[in-house]
């Protein structure tokens, strides 16, 4: 933490880099450090190809942190990202990545420099922690970036990867910003009427395996209709919310052949083993990856390697 925090001391016009698809550890993590940063003097914008929207607008109030221009920066970081392939159009614009900071195991070690903390329930931990160590006042705006990133990664504190620091975390910042129980009703309850839609046909699609401790759910590029990511999001749980169920997978059609694998487990089955066996990576209890070709022979083939894995 002490080398993460010197290499931002002495940089200067940083880019901060969520990975693609972002979800809110990645941004929330990403502006709470943007923030903290251009307090210190330094000029760092998030760099993101996408357009932030939904729910997670709320990191937009009142700033200009975001932009999708790639030019004129000096000092490249990686924020929650594995994979360089995951930082999407900024792979090619940022050939050297400066430094990551992660709490990912899969992470490719592909930055200069790279702090990571597997043991942390979301980079929003990290990120909370070298805020602190560059001296930084945290703010309104720093904590409720940081208690987003925090919140979803842990599924609003429910998700194994949870822990007593989580907790003592969440406690000092959530007493700094004002609508915290807004923002959890915002982030955790409400739904589009398209999300209550798509999780039903989702839950009727859902074909188990294995005495009912697998739990599988195809969903074709049709069925995808008018679904935005905010619609997406929480979808990948619906599996392993069935009692029972030990994993659960949710094949996403991408285009005619390629598919996007969300794996989730309840308590034992280390997920990221099998989705690295397909290329991709994560967290023992919440992984992904893509599969090209026929999804029925990859979802045959994830099903037989955790079979092997099941008690």
């Amino acid at each position: 933490m002490q080398k993460c925090a010197q290499i931002l001391k002495n940089a200067d016009k940083m880019a901060l880099l969520p990975h693609i698809k972002p979800d809110g550890d990645t941004l929330g993590s990403a502006f709470a450090l943007c923030a903290a940063l251009r307090k210190m003097g330094k000029m760092c914008y998030v760099v993101t190809d996408y357009d932030i929207v939904g729910k997670l607008a709320v990191l937009l109030e009142n700033n200009d942190y975001h932009t999708k221009d790639c030019g004129g920066f000096e000092t490249a970081v990686a924020i929650d990202t594995a994979d360089r392939a995951l930082l999407g159009r900024c792979d090619a614009a940022f050939p050297k990545i400066d430094l990551s900071i992660d709490h990912h195991k899969s992470n490719k070690n592909f930055a200069a420099y790279t702090w990571m903390d597997v043991m942390a329930a979301a980079t929003g931990e990290l990120v909370y922690d070298l805020i602190n160590e560059l001296g930084v006042e945290i703010d309104e705006y720093i904590a409720r970036a940081l208690y987003i990133a925090i919140s979803t990664d842990t599924g609003c504190f429910r998700y194994a990867n949870t822990t007593a620091r989580t907790f003592l975390i969440a406690s000092h910042i959530s007493g700094m910003f004002t609508g915290r129980d807004k923002l959890n009703l915002s982030l955790f309850s409400q739904k589009s009427k398209r999300k209550i839609e798509l999780e039903g046909y989702a839950a009727g699609k859902m074909r188990f395996f294995e005495d009912d401790k697998i739990a599988l759910i195809l969903l074709d590029s049709r069925s995808l209709e008018g679904v935005s990511e905010d619609d997406f999001e929480g979808i990948s749980q619906i599996g392993v919310s069935v009692e029972g169920v030990e994993v659960g997978i949710v094949a996403r059609q991408q285009d005619e052949t390629e598919w996007r694998i969300s794996m989730r487990s309840n308590e034992y089955v280390d997920v990221s083993a099998i989705c690295a066996f397909f290329g991709g990576g994560g967290h023992s209890r919440a992984s992904g990856c893509t599969v090209v070709g026929d999804i029925e022979e990859a979802a045959q083939k994830m099903i037989e390697m955790i079979k092997e894995r099941i008690k």
